[in-house]
């Protein structure tokens, strides 16, 4: 396998992403023996190291007679740069050619050391399935504070945000309501 090569990241107090993308990649379909063609697209945000070009260019020149399934394929060439670059965050994705009627995709992602973006770009670049988790328990919090028909009172509506997120320090210059006086209150109304 050819020798990946790396050069320091110019700017890394900085969030940038990089995108190299090999549009005539080349392996051999394990099960038939035929070529696979497809384009490769690593993208990535570079903490202390980027990969140089023209090693990248011989890397992928290698699987070109390397039997290797689609999805084995894509994980490979992540698990190689992760090991290589170490970055904050990298997404590969293998877009290959129809082949007896089917394309297929595989996309791999990893964040980082601790499971996570770091830096400037760790909002913008968030997990979308933990943001769609978390706006579905809002629209949740919402739809039972307008059952329980506390909807008008904003500290009831924090305070169950508050439990739900597990923050504990959250809404403590708030007086605790009972149940006896949120009973009460909507009684009266």
């Amino acid at each position: 396998m050819a020798t990946l090569e790396t050069f320091p990241n110019p700017k890394r107090d900085r969030d940038y992403t990089i995108t190299h993308v090999n549009p005539e990649f080349t392996s051999v379909c394990p099960m038939t023996g035929l070529p696979d063609f497809g384009t490769i697209t690593i993208e990535y945000i570079p903490d202390a190291l980027c990969v140089e070009l023209k090693s990248l260019k011989y890397y992928f020149l290698d699987f070109r007679n390397k039997g290797i399934f689609y999805e084995a394929l894509t994980n490979a060439i992540l698990d190689d740069m992760v090991d290589l670059l170490d970055p904050r965050y990298i997404k590969v994705t293998g877009d290959f050619s129809t082949r007896g009627g089917l394309h297929s995709m595989v996309e791999v992602e990893h964040y980082g050391r601790h499971g996570e973006i770091t830096g400037a770009r760790a909002t913008a670049t968030a997990n979308p399935l933990a943001d769609e988790l978390e706006i579905r328990a809002l629209e949740d919090i919402q739809e039972i504070a307008e059952i329980v028909g506390n909807v008008d009172d904003p500290a009831v509506i924090e305070g169950l945000i508050d439990r739900i997120t597990n923050e504990p320090d959250a809404g403590k210059d708030e007086p605790a309501k009972d149940q006896g006086e949120t009973d009460e209150t909507n009684a009266n109304d």
